[in-house]
């Protein structure tokens, strides 16, 4: 009994796995190279690039205040700021709400689970693919400074 649980359990997981991998690559290149530069403008979900981790913080950091809470509010705001839809399960309204949920916030970013395609309401825009980079740069290798 425990076997087929704990088996059921691995194929939903995988399953689910699949769906969210599918959801997030709408081509089958996971790059932007190769005339798919369209799908780097922003204007939907497009393909999930492959993102480049430097081995220490580039110099200077992603600016919080210039380069990160913009991109924040523009594409996270649209349901994780104080009075939106899914504020109650993670508000991203501050600089200490991003940084307390920075892992969080970097996985979903790193799988383009977010902004999320069927979120009701849709997002109006999606991240480009160095927008995303700087996010998930600023979160986890250089650990979220606020600069």
């Amino acid at each position: 009994m425990i076997a087929k649980v704990l088996f059921g359990f691995t194929l939903s997981g995988a399953a689910a796995t699949l769906v969210v991998v599918a959801a997030c690559s709408s081509s089958s290149t996971n790059d932007f190279s190769g005339g798919e530069a369209d799908l780097d403008a922003g204007p939907g979900p497009g393909a999930c690039p492959q993102f480049e981790f430097p081995s220490t913080c580039p110099t200077p950091a992603p600016s919080w205040q210039t380069e990160v809470r913009p991109l924040v509010e523009k594409y996270c705001g649209q349901c994780h700021q104080t009075g939106s839809t899914a504020a109650a399960q993670l508000n991203l309204s501050t600089y200490g709400d991003v940084y307390a949920n920075r892992t969080k916030c970097w996985y979903q970013i790193y799988q383009c689970w977010m902004p999320n395609a069927d979120g009701s309401p849709a997002p109006m825009a999606y991240p480009t693919a160095a927008e995303r980079q700087t996010l998930i740069t600023w979160m986890d290798v250089c650990n979220a400074p606020d600069n």
